[in-house]
């Protein structure tokens, strides 16, 4: 499981510290209007996502079809990702 802060915390070093932690909440946007990543951004965030999800003992899939037709929702802002990531790592872990 992961919680919204440690997805900020994920966003912020994906940033290179660029973003600061102050400035930016549950509630940011990652994609879209205002948002913080163009799409290497968005790569990058989902590798490091993988690689969080890999310590932990699960694939976070962020390239299935699913995921993908839903990529709006699910990047929308580390609220949202924190829900698709742990629904994710306990669909898995419930198997």
């Amino acid at each position: 499981m992961i919680t919204e802060d440690e997805i900020i915390d994920i966003v912020i070093s994906v940033s290179d510290n660029k973003i600061k932690k102050e400035n930016f909440n549950s509630n940011s946007n990652l994609v879209g209007p205002n948002s913080i990543f163009d799409s290497l951004g968005l790569v990058q965030l989902c590798i490091a996502l993988e690689d969080k999800a890999s310590e932990i003992g699960f694939e976070f899939d962020w390239k299935s079809e699913k995921a993908m037709s839903t990529m709006s929702s699910i990047f929308k802002n580390p609220e949202s990702l924190a829900i698709e990531f742990n629904k994710q790592f306990s669909e898995q872990k419930n198997k």
